[in-house]
């Protein structure tokens, strides 16, 4: 399986602009999904995210962040597509975090994961510094 991550050139400069203290930091509140990101007709092909990218290719669903957790130098998203979502079917190829101000931080793009009937999807993204 292929997955590719990458924080976003706006995260980084958010976060300098933090740390300068102009801005306070933001917080993550969603984790969003998408069936975008990879080579055309092909699922388990994705295409590295670049860190200009400002949204998903194709997104599908927005859901709040479940749980984070501190793990060492990074930060761990976990977020579930639930049977409710009704994305029975899709198949989900990418996925990224978004900030309390609607930003995309962060961006994944991964072999795809078809969402089955009967079953929730629970995905966790690990935010880089």
């Amino acid at each position: 399986m292929s997955y590719y991550i990458v924080t976003t050139t706006n995260a980084r400069n958010k976060l300098a602009r933090a740390r300068k203290g102009e801005i306070p930091i933001p917080t993550i509140t969603n984790m969003v999904f998408g069936t975008g990101g990879h080579n055309p007709g092909d699922t388990n092909t994705p295409v590295p995210p670049t860190p200009d990218d400002t949204a998903l290719e194709t997104q599908v669903l927005s859901k709040a962040v479940t749980q984070t957790i501190i793990n060492q130098t990074t930060l761990r998203h976990m977020a579930e597509i639930l049977d409710s979502d009704n994305l029975n079917g899709t198949i989900i190829t990418e996925a990224g975090l978004i900030d309390n101000d609607g930003d995309l931080v962060v961006r994944a793009t991964f072999s795809g994961k078809l969402k089955e009937a009967g079953f929730n999807l629970r995905h966790e993204i690990d935010e880089l510094f």
